[in-house]
């Protein structure tokens, strides 16, 4: 189960710092039954030195509040591993398990409320385009676009009300940006739901024509279309991902390597310029690597990449580098910086609150061993261990 060591790691933290319920105690010990290296470990980890020092520790947050968040920023999926390994990850996971309840406390110490103010997350903010060159501004305290051209703003979601849209040409183009830590939601004219992440354009007609319901991307957006027989169209710059009616999420930024389609329900096609053509089931992804013009299809857990919509940011044994790019397109970070090229391609496995601050996130990255991180203002600096 790709969560038992975290489960095993909560059940001896909770005793640790005292909040194990009897039901939780009751499972622990059955568990330290079960082997004799299991008492080990449990031993190792509650020997004097250590719990003197988390004891210390746990005395200084607030322990019900610390809890209600744990598991919101814990959960980094364990492949299969042998015994011994996973006796060590056992016991790393307990460590982060409790540091982690702690973090209010550490970030504290070191001055992380500071860098708290200095780094934020985003929300929504965007700006529609209009076929005349008109630009409005959209945030969650202006509605000005209400009404206009068949659109209602409410609810921070856009969206075209179909009884204002008879008149309006398939040629009438709305051109929707979402800038760097932004985010909308947009209900297109046909019914379709499209999520866009930050730093995303999305092109499209008021109104779909006849023969195909086509949208023009650059950056990342989820599409939950609309049933039809008209074909719904996502194009970007490098290749085409063709529906009826489903579920998907196709991730095109200019500054990557690669592009991606994931699917998470029914089915699409996709193309690219150069010819080649895959057809996805659901829970599988094409990937584009622009250098080489290749397209391969692989199995993959869609909530990996579409779980940003819900407000959660999931990561499985990624590059720091790619981990520290999908956050500096969201967060208000201005420079990455690696001591070494060899910290831009550790891994790791990561579960965090979109709408958090930064601070847990790097809290985190500093107890996981091989980098440490610090923010300075707006910059993210990593150094060796």
């Amino acid at each position: 189960m790709i969560y038992h060591d975290f489960e095993i790691a909560e059940l001896i933290a909770r005793h640790i710092t005292g909040q194990a319920t009897p039901e939780q105690s009751r499972a622990l010990e059955e568990w330290r039954g079960r082997s004799a290296a299991n008492e080990a470990l449990y031993e190792r980890l509650t020997a004097g030195e250590n719990m003197r020092g988390l004891d210390a520790m746990a005395k200084k947050y607030d322990r019900a509040e610390g809890w209600e968040n744990v598991r919101g920023r814990i959960g980094a999926p364990v492949r299969k591993i042998g015994r011994r390994l996973w006796i060590a990850a056992v016991s790393a996971a307990a460590a982060v398990v409790v540091a982690i309840v702690a973090i209010p406390v550490l970030t504290e110490m070191t001055g992380g409320r500071e860098q708290a103010e200095s780094i934020r997350p985003g929300g929504f903010g965007a700006r529609l385009i209009l076929p005349d060159g008109t630009v409005v501004e959209l945030d969650q305290n202006n509605e000005e676009a209400m009404g206009r051209n068949g659109i209602v703003v409410a609810d921070k979601t856009i969206n075209y009300d179909p009884d204002a849209l008879g008149a309006i040409g398939a040629d009438y183009f709305h051109t929707l940006e979402t800038p760097h830590g932004g985010e909308c939601r947009v209900v297109l004219g046909d019914g379709t739901t499209v999520w866009l992440n930050s730093m995303t354009t999305m092109r499209y007609p008021a109104r779909f024509a006849d023969d195909v319901r086509r949208v023009e991307l650059s950056g990342e957006a989820y599409f939950e279309v609309a049933h039809g027989e008209i074909p719904f169209v996502v194009s970007t710059a490098e290749m085409d991902v063709r529906v009826h009616g489903t579920s998907f999420n196709v991730s095109a930024y200019g500054d990557s390597p690669r592009v991606e389609a994931v699917l998470v329900s029914g089915s699409v096609s996709v193309s690219t310029a150069a010819g080649s053509e895959v057809v996805l089931e659901p829970s599988e992804m094409a990937r584009l690597e622009k250098a080489e013009n290749s397209l391969i299809v692989m199995e993959v857990d869609p909530e990996l990449y579409t779980s940003w919509k819900d407000g959660l940011l999931k990561f499985r044994d990624c590059r720091l580098e790619e981990i520290m790019q999908i956050l500096g397109r969201w967060y208000d970070i201005e420079e990455v910086v690696y001591e070494r090229e060899e910290i831009r391609g550790l891994r790791f496995g990561l579960n965090l609150d979109r709408y958090d601050t930064i601070d847990p996130i790097l809290e985190l990255l500093n107890r996981t061993g091989g980098v440490r991180v610090k923010a300075d203002g707006k910059k993210i600096v990593f150094t060796a261990e």
